[in-house]
């Protein structure tokens, strides 16, 4: 299986989970518990972590942390190696606890880290036992719930030393008003059924506007040494504005940008040149079904056309050595 895509870069923000290997529990004392915790407030100080909420459930964990040093990995490492080896030596167990690699879903903070927190701090009373619970047995479970960071956000705990709550407090006022309008926040979730975050999660691993997902593409290409070779990353690579590649290829054959979209006579080289870019830049952030549409081709004009023109760049010479020029300049499509 292809490993998912890791853009790591200082002060991003992550949502961090991982389940137990085969569902089976991951913490299954208190003392499990305890131990997680007492390793993320270790690891976080040595790795200069800012950890913004979590919660702990039998067979998972969520984080939502900030790396100022982009440092995700290293401190996932550490943080799971050092609990999966001292729990393993308690219960006299070896072997994995975790169900593969941790999923990290880069979050940007200022659109979508509060409500990650709040989809964070509900999960105690998101599950089958509270399905048919009233408003007030949920409210009180939920600020009850040992394992998670809930209750020292909304002033029932004091706060660990370890914790950097302030960033989910957006809000002006006193310390306990911002308490209060952060319970109501969360708890607002056990009144009525809220949008599903996942719903605006892009190329699998990025939850953002497209504008942050551009800015992640032209850093990571530019600053890293390019995509890594799997899913999500040549889906990040290719997250280009179809109109910005056709203002590109317009500019190059000198050409109105408006004649590119209108459907011609075969050997338009310049349309034939945005619909096989079309699939190679845009394709991250469009279906195929709404880049034929965009080009005004229907679905199996689109599949042939681009088919026709990948037979072309193979037997025509000077066409193919056109479109290597062409792609010299559109580089990243900056």
């Amino acid at each position: 299986m292809a490993r998912p895509l890791r853009i790591e870069y200082p002060n991003a923000c992550y949502h961090v989970i991982n389940r137990g290997d085969n569902r089976r529990l991951v913490f299954s004392s208190p003392e499990d518990y305890t131990l997680f915790i007492d390793k993320l407030a270790f690891f976080s100080e040595i790795y200069k972590i800012k950890v913004r909420a979590y919660c702990l459930m039998p067979n998972h964990f969520h984080l939502y942390i900030q790396t100022p040093e982009g440092n995700l990995s290293r401190f996932m490492q550490a943080l799971l190696t050092s609990f999966t080896s001292i729990k393993n030596h308690r219960q006299k167990t070896s072997g994995h606890l975790f169900q593969g690699r941790y999923k990290a879903l880069i979050v940007e903070d200022e659109s979508y880290g509060m409500i990650l927190c709040r989809y964070i701090h509900l999960n105690p009373v998101k599950t089958k036992k509270f399905s048919e619970s009233s408003i007030v047995v949920m409210r009180n479970a939920l600020r009850k719930f040992k394992w998670s960071s809930y209750p020292m956000l909304i002033g029932l705990k004091k706060p660990a030393e370890w914790m950097d709550i302030k960033g989910n407090y957006p809000w002006s006022g006193t310390t306990i008003e911002k308490q209060k309008r952060y319970a109501a926040f969360v708890e607002e979730g056990l009144l009525k059924e809220l949008d599903d975050f996942k719903q605006h999660v892009k190329v699998q691993t990025i939850l953002g506007t497209d504008s942050f997902v551009e800015m992640l593409r032209r850093k990571y290409i530019d600053l890293q040494g390019g995509i890594k070779e799997c899913p999500q990353g040549k889906k990040l690579s290719s997250f280009c504005e179809l109109e910005d590649i056709a203002k590109k290829i317009a500019d190059f054959y000198g050409v109105e940008k408006e004649s590119l979209f209108i459907r011609c006579k075969k050997g338009n080289e310049p349309r034939q040149a945005l619909i096989h870019c079309s699939e190679l830049y845009c394709r991250g952030r469009y279906s195929l079904t709404k880049l034929a549409e965009m080009l005004n081709l229907s679905m199996g004009g689109y599949a042939s056309s681009r088919s026709a023109i990948k037979i072309k760049l193979f037997k025509n010479k000077r066409f193919n050595l056109e479109f290597k020029k062409l792609k010299s300049k559109l580089g990243n499509v900056k």
